[in-house]
């Protein structure tokens, strides 16, 4: 398991142009949540809206989750743990 500053982990899930990637992350409520996700999805049909994550005073993300029938998600990005990608596993610190 490699380490990633914070403040890396947002230029991190855009240079992946759209591939998969693994996140977990402390939930409103304090419960932990995992999920495997995509950024870049422009369109996907029957999904709703992502405009939940407009308000730019939060630190969210905009994602689209392939789990759970595929839908946009928000992940915030101050309260992520882990990333996957490339078979890589980082430990945000």
């Amino acid at each position: 398991m490699q380490n990633l500053a914070i403040a890396k982990a947002l230029p991190f899930l855009r240079n992946l142009n759209g591939q998969l990637f693994g996140a977990e992350f402390i939930k409103k409520d304090g419960t932990t949540r995992r999920m495997v996700a995509r950024m870049n999805v422009q369109k996907a049909k029957g999904t709703g809206s992502y405009s939940h994550t407009a308000d730019t005073t939060r630190n969210n993300i905009t994602v689209y989750e392939m789990r759970e029938g595929g839908r946009y998600r928000a992940i915030p990005l101050d309260r992520v743990i882990k990333l996957r990608a490339g078979g890589i596993e980082y430990q945000i610190v």
